[in-house]
């Protein structure tokens, strides 16, 4: 019962007085931090309870002795009801009017209680609501910090304060700690005694004995010689004489919260101790000479950057103690707490904070350290506690986190550390092995991209380029020593090449020249006859081709062909007349032809299944069966006539009476086949109503051929299929009526019109014959390519034949021009330009010949210095890389294994002999022992080195520090705060002054400490002058201070990257790295749900009734739709977080069959909270209710609670970043009706934008939605087009002329995937990622990040990764293309 009055008794008191204070020391700091502690004004309600204040009901009956007597007999005490559950639910809507319904609830008269009931001064509606946001709040406090706040104050002490004034203080006096229940069902109310201490008020018990030198009475140390009448009597026997003071023996029900006081005590014993503490003195901003020199030094110990690349992986990882996976950032961090540093770690949502917590405390207890891991909140140390306890670390740690900690489970704890089983035998791992694969990877890494100490190239650019010119000609050609080409003679080389290239000194002449790109390049008066000869011949061939096409027109009744291509088209006609298939003259040339086909094929099917419909229906039932009332038979059927009751039930022998009528003769109709039956006339109605929807068209389009049920389909479709070919050859005019005529009869009656065109089609080969030897003088005028031959007409062809004959001079120029090409002497590649003028293919191409042998040879160079890349074969490294990938995942369990024996070896033997006043020998007097065990607090101090060596992990809450910590025990090496951003300084000085280093764990861009637990009157929230105070956290003033600040990067929780891309842009300036996911799935990303006829209750509730119920709504139905995912609610308020929780109070009265989704046993049950308490917390699914909206006068007002504050950005982003998978924002406002003029700080405008965000879908507006993922930072120029010369564009542009729907750079972070294939059928999904060994891999800075982790965390994400190498590209692009076609293969049939 005194676990808390011990500290706190007068007797003990005199020892706070006689603290010795260096007067030195920042005496103004430390002052500050304790008035923070404890305030004895008249504003802590534990000094003074006004009458009526919020959050209090003042109970009535029974009296105080009675009430303490049932409850400290464990009685069940319920609170006398005198509404109907409906009338309670309606006493908690806030949407209820102030009159009429709820005037009358508040009349109603209580019944006279019974011996074990309670009652109120309040009447029933309030009290309803009294009770029900005190058990809210009591609840949510225990859950989030592990502390009882709810108590029953029996007794109070009024009393004054002399020369005051008239102004009275009424005090609680008795506290009994208390459970409020509520029962599902009924919604009554119960009282219990809790599992904690009867304290006697230890705040008033302080001011009084300091202001007053008034020592109220001690409690008995048993509970139940407690009596409170006694107690009464001996307090007014204290305080008799003082003028005005009095005793009432009131009795009201309460949150209660003085553990504090715990904290101001240890902070006034441990002055002296701050003064020569350099973190605390680094805190403070002043100090003693000694002090600010340890502060200087402590700054100076800057975290520094790694000196070398891979520096993380230099550590031996037999040396290595970490337990869990680390990505970079939390290596870094590892590595730094190892060192002993102070620093700040930012921990933004969902990188990993708890996991980096875990490594650093493995770490530290392999070293020998002892860690004092310390949280406010009670889910973020069990999170830790958990992830050490999956470690098999639980047994070295002992969690003191709630003031609930009893005696008996300490020493429980400690008993088993001693007798708990011989350690495990250290496993035998290959470190050597795992080891020698991590430097090989880091090696090959770190040489690929090492740049070259003269023209600065790097092996993967080079290899790059090298596939790049795989299709550039091979030369020989010489090109020098590689160590004369310096940046500058690369540069001039440059410049040659490219003038030759360009062909600069003929330029002008050029572009003109009818012969440009002739394949004869050398002057010939032999190759000049032959191609005058062969221009007059193709001429001759033109003239009696277009002879022939004039009589064949005549005969077929078209104008006359006037390019290749038509009389092609015309030859094809021939051979399609030839086949045996007719149609109707109208189906040529009419608005049908091109769309009949698609109707065919689409009619076919649904004449097919009506067929089958009917007469699956017809078999059982008359046709008359569709006539009758299908709809409200199959509902009755499906609702109320499918248990056994139904024969109950008149209406269901009417039904099947019915049904049974217009059933066939000898037909038994079964009630069960009775629902099957309706679905299936209802199919036959609905495939008749379309076939009568579309038999209009089918009868215009199809005429003659459509018999309706009886059409030959395949007939059909083969007819229309003819008349579509026919239809899209190149004639030259519309199909003329001979031609027409002959569609509609057998071949036997157009033997005259193929014989015309057979005969048309014997002048092509001659013709055919010239064009190839033009062809083949590979012309470069766009008048001489083969699609334009075929296009052009033939008076165009006449007369580009007769040009080239009259600019036959121009060959000669062109000829001229191939030897200016080969005298390239006095340009300084006289060899190499001269080898080039040998073969035609390096001629044609000489700047890229050329780059493809320099690089040819830089890199045999390169592998030649750095043999790690000659020796680069592709399926042993990805060899290498999966062992390596094996060997780092199993040492986690090997480093468990190894660090259970490490930390069992230190324990003391259990059989060993133990002097009577060593450590060992009082703890096993005190485990011996049945009942009166030594407090915790002086257990501790009495063995402090045995509790370092059998828990040298303490994981506490700052108040469970000042209660069960000595200051004076020895240091801890290093102290942990996590969710750091809502502990108040003041409430971590008492822990930061029990260690040595300080790791500050948290985020600055979430919540700072408020007063949401507080149990003082409740602000509006609407009224931002009254809205809670912001206090100053430990993680602003660490930093503040100047601590080294290390960041965690990789983002885990996100299974859609667009539930964080926003709070990565607008809070941490994109520095997180997210990780894109594979495919858009149903159920994931980001939805703006607009409730327009929401209504903000400004003046009454504070809270939005329609939007709670929309809320509630969606809360079911992802129930009812996916009860296996979590699912939590997040408001803007607690007003609205009460809307709806009533809201779904009446949807859970009314349907039975939600109680499980109230189950608070589940794993990770289902909540509604604010903004206030839902930091730490993440679910599956989110959804944010905004609640504010347009008041009753269709107003809005810019005032969103304490998103209007200074820093209320930062609760906006807790809320928004608690989703693995969807997050949906329900809100009666639209981005455009906040108007951003009109507010100052940032909270309303980042709330806008989050809203349209939602509204589209994420990052990639509409494309989001359409495509799933939109790519941002893509290359602006077309794929095919790029001339990046690094290989992932090459690989990127092959893999795109496969017909591949690629995107590029996936992603909305720093780490992107270079190639991404999407599913053909499913643009939404993407196939295969494919990443490249280029900047990303370049920069990952361990193995494990660049070979395992980024690949691991992309899998979860539904992604198939292939990985493309670079040097196996430039030795085989081919091959490299192949090989991610066979992955894009294998990945799509692990897709189906």
């Amino acid at each position: 019962m005194k676990k808390c009055e011990q500290f706190l008794h007068p007797s003990n008191l005199t020892i706070l007085h006689r603290a010795r204070y260096n007067r030195t020391m920042p005496t103004a700091s430390i002052d500050i931090w304790k008035n923070r502690l404890l305030d004895l004004s008249r504003r802590n309600r534990l000094l003074h309870l006004r009458a009526g204040a919020s959050g209090v009901v003042e109970l009535t009956h029974p009296n105080a002795a009675e009430l303490f007597g049932l409850l400290t007999r464990r009685r069940k005490l319920e609170f006398v009801e005198a509404l109907t559950p409906e009338q309670r639910l309606d006493a908690l809507s806030w949407d209820a009017p102030a009159t009429g319904a709820t005037m009358r609830l508040d009349t109603v008269a209580a019944p006279k209680p019974r011996p074990e009931q309670l009652t109120t001064d309040l009447p029933p509606a309030e009290q309803e609501r009294a009770l029900y946001n005190l058990r809210l709040r009591a609840r949510t406090a225990l859950n989030e910090q592990g502390i009882n706040l709810l108590f029953v104050a029996v007794g109070f002490l009024e009393w004054m304060v002399p020369g005051a004034g008239e102004a009275f203080w009424r005090s609680p006096l008795l506290l009994v700690p208390v459970e409020l229940n509520r029962s599902i069902l009924a919604g009554r109310y119960t009282l219990q005694l809790a599992d904690d201490d009867i304290t006697l008020n230890p705040t008033l018990r302080y001011k009084l004995h300091k202001e007053f030198g008034l020592d109220l009475p001690a409690l008995p140390d048993d509970p139940d010689d407690l009596a409170p009448e006694t107690l009464f009597a001996q307090v007014e026997a204290a305080i008799a004489g003082r003028d005005g003071w009095q005793l009432s023996r009131e009795c009201a029900l309460g949150m209660f919260s003085f553990l504090k006081l715990l904290m101001y005590h240890d902070l006034e014993r441990a002055a002296e101790q701050a003064s020569t503490h350099p973190i605390v003195q680094l805190l403070s901003g002043n100090g003693t000479a000694t002090a600010a020199s340890a502060a200087e030094d402590l700054l100076e110990a800057q975290l520094a950057p790694p000196e070398t690349e891979y520096a993380l992986d230099a550590r031996p990882p037999e040396y290595c103690y970490q337990v869990l996976d680390a990505d970079s950032s939390q290596a870094t961090a590892i590595a730094a707490a190892r060192t002993g540093a102070s620093f700040v770690l930012q921990g933004p949502p969902g990188t990993g904070k708890s996991q980096t917590i875990a490594n650093i405390i493995a770490e530290l207890l392999a070293d020998g350290k002892r860690v004092l891991f310390v949280s406010e909140k009670m889910a973020a140390l069990q999170v830790v506690y958990d992830r050490l306890a999956q470690c098999g670390l639980e047994e070295f740690c002992l969690e003191l986190h709630s003031h609930k900690a009893t005696k008996r489970a300490v020493l429980d704890t400690l008993s088993t550390a001693l007798t708990d089983a011989p350690p495990p035998t250290d496993p035998a791992f290959p470190y050597a092995e795992l080891a020698q694969a991590r430097d090989q990877l880091n090696m090959y890494a770190q040489a690929l991209h090492l740049p070259d100490p003269v023209l600065g190239w790097t092996p993967f650019q080079v290899q790059g380029r090298l596939g790049l010119l795989a299709d550039a000609p091979d030369t020989q050609a010489p090109i020098g020593d590689l160590d004369s080409y310096t940046p500058e003679r690369m540069g001039a080389v440059d410049a040659l090449l490219a003038r030759l290239d360009a062909r600069a000194e003929l330029l002008t002449a050029m572009p003109e020249n009818a012969w440009r790109g002739c394949s004869m390049t050398s002057s010939s008066f032999e190759g000049r006859g032959q191609v005058r000869a062969h221009l007059r011949a193709l001429l001759s061939a033109l003239a009696a081709l277009q002879r022939e096409a004039g009589l064949a027109a005549g005969q077929l009744g078209t104008p006359p062909a006037q390019s290749l291509a038509e009389v092609r088209g015309l030859c094809n006609l021939g051979a399609l007349l030839r086949e045996p298939i007719t149609v109707p003259a109208d189906w040529l040339n009419d608005e049908y032809a091109a769309t009949r086909v698609a109707l065919i094929n689409e009619a076919a099917p649904h004449y097919a299944t009506l067929n089958a419909l009917e007469h699956r229906l017809l078999t059982r039932y008359q046709e008359t069966v569709l006539g009758i009332d299908l709809e409200g038979l199959r509902e009755r059927f499906a609702t109320q006539h499918h248990s056994w009751a139904r024969i109950l039930r008149p209406q269901f022998h009417r039904d099947i009476a019915e049904l049974r009528t217009h059933a066939q003769p000898g037909v038994e109709i079964a009630p069960e086949s009775a629902e099957a039956d309706l679905q299936l006339a209802f199919e036959v109605r609905a495939a008749r109503q379309w076939t009568a929807n579309h038999e209009p068209d089918l009868t215009v389009q199809l005429a003659p051929h459509f018999a309706g049920s009886a059409t030959d389909w395949e007939q059909l479709a083969a007819s229309a299929d003819w008349a579509a070919r026919l239809s899209e050859l190149p004639l030259p005019h519309s199909l003329p009526a001979p031609i027409v005529l002959a569609a509609t009869q057998l071949p036997a009656a157009r033997t005259a019109l193929i014989a015309a065109i057979d005969q048309l089609s014997a002048t092509l080969p001659p013709l055919d014959a010239e064009l190839a030897f033009v062809r083949d003088l590979q012309l470069e005028q766009i008048a001489w390519q083969p699609d334009t031959i075929e296009r052009a007409s033939f008076a165009r062809l006449q007369t580009q034949c007769t040009q080239l004959l009259e600019h036959m001079g121009e060959l000669d120029q062109w000829w001229e021009y191939c030897e200016l090409q080969r005298a390239a002497q006095p340009l300084g590649m006289a060899d190499f330009l001269d080898a080039l003028s040998r073969a035609p293919a390096p001629a044609a191409q000489p700047r890229r010949a050329f780059y493809k042998r320099f690089c040819q040879a830089w890199l045999d160079r390169a592998y030649e210095q750095m043999p790690i890349l000659r020796r680069f074969e592709r399926a042993s490294y990805e060899a290498l890389v999966e062992r390596f990938r094996t060997l780092d995942r199993e040492q986690l369990g090997a480093t468990r294994q190894r660090l259970r024996r490490l930390l069992a070896g230190r324990r003391p033997p259990t059989n060993s002999v133990a002097p009577p006043s060593s450590e060992l020998a009082i703890l096993r007097r005190e485990l011996q022992k049945q009942r009166r065990h030594k407090p915790i607090r002086q257990l501790f101090h009495e063995i402090p080195q045995l509790l370092g060596q059998i828990k040298p992990c303490l994981l506490m809450s700052p108040l469970s520090i000042s209660q069960f910590l000595d200051p004076e025990l020895p240091p801890f090496d290093l102290v942990i705060f996590d969710e750091a951003s809502q502990i108040r300084t003041e409430d971590a000085i008492g822990a930061i002054m029990r260690g040595r280093a300080l790791i500050v764990v948290g985020d600055n861009r979430q919540l700072p400490p408020t007063s949401f637990f507080s149990t003082d009157d409740t602000p509006d929230e609407d009224d931002e002058t009254a809205s809670e105070e912001i206090f100053e956290s430990i993680l602003d003033a660490a930093s503040a201070a100047g601590l080294p600040t290390r960041l965690l990067r990789w983002h885990y929780r996100s299974r859609d990257e667009a539930l964080i891309t926003f709070s990565n842009r607008q809070f941490y300036s994109a520095r997180l790295a997210t990780f894109p996911n594979a495919y858009s799935a149903p159920g994931r990303g980001i939805h703006l749900e607009h409730v327009p006829d929401g209504v903000y209750d400004r003046q009454g509730s504070r809270s939005n009734p329609v939007e709670a119920r929309r809320v509630a709504d969606l809360v079911i139905a992802h129930w009812r739709a996916t009860p296996e995912q979590s699912l939590g609610v997040v408001t803007f308020s607690q007003a609205q977080q009460l809307a709806v929780l009533h809201a779904l109070e009446r949807s859970r009265a009314a349907d039975e069959t939600l109680a499980p989704l109230f189950d608070e046993n589940r794993p990770e049950p289902f909540f509604v909270k604010n903004l206030e308490n839902v930091q730490g917390d993440e679910r599956d699914a989110m959804i944010i209710s905004v609640g504010y909206g347009r008041d009753a006068a269709g107003r809005v007002l810019m005032n969103f609670g304490p998103l209007n504050q200074l820093g209320g950005e930062r609760r906006l982003n807790v809320a928004i970043t608690r989703a693995r998978d969807r997050v949906t924002v329900v809100s009666s406002l639209l981005p455009e009706d906040i108007d951003v003029r009109r507010v100052q700080n940032p909270g309303p405008r980042l709330l806008r934008e989050y809203l349209d965000y939602a509204r589209n879908g994420g990052p990639g507006g509409p494309a989001q939605a359409t495509n799933g993922v939109t790519p941002q930072h893509v290359s602006a120029r077309p794929l095919a087009q790029s001339l990046d010369p690094r290989f992932e564009d090459r690989l990127a542009v092959a893999l795109a002329r496969r017909g591949l729907q690629l995107a590029r750079q996936i992603g909305h972070s720093d780490f992107r995937i270079d190639i991404a294939v999407r599913d053909p059928h499913n643009p939404q999904q993407f196939v295969l990622g494919i990443e490249c060994d280029g900047d990303d891999y370049r920069t990952a800075a361990t193995a494990r990040d660049r070979e395992r982790l980024r690949e691991q965390v992309l899998s979860t994400l539904g992604w198939h990764i292939h990985r493309a190498w670079s040097a196996a590209w430039a030795r085989d692009p081919e091959a490299e293309i192949e090989r991610a076609a066979a992955a894009l293969a294998m990945a799509t049939d692990v897709s189906k």
